[in-house]
């Protein structure tokens, strides 16, 4: 059996048994990705438990609470350099988004 990181990074070939089960019971191939990226590696292969489930929720939580806080931020870069940062308000997000230039 290959190592769960050499696993997880080779997408497997299907036996026609694994095609037909995948096609019966509705699974997608990005359910297939899904499941060996994050459920637990068994001896057999990978097990999406209710670990492996609430680890990746509890992940994605803190990612949803760190997208919200920067809601409305910009940040602006010359030539692959960050000049400045700041949270835009409706009147600079406006500009930005329509390419208006902020120098008059």
């Amino acid at each position: 059996m290959n190592s769960a990181s050499t696993q997880r990074q080779v997408v497997p070939d299907l036996s026609k048994h694994a095609a037909a089960r995948i096609r019966q019971r509705g699974i997608t191939e990005r359910d297939v990705n899904l499941i060996r990226a994050v459920g637990e590696s068994v001896e057999d292969g990978v097990l999406m438990t209710n670990r492996a489930i609430d680890l990746q929720v509890q992940a994605l939580r803190r990612e949803m609470i760190r997208l919200e806080r920067l809601r409305g931020i910009a940040l602006i870069e010359c030539d692959n350099k960050i000049i400045t940062v700041y949270r835009a308000d409706k009147k600079r997000m406006h500009r930005l988004l329509c390419g208006e230039s902020s120098q008059r």
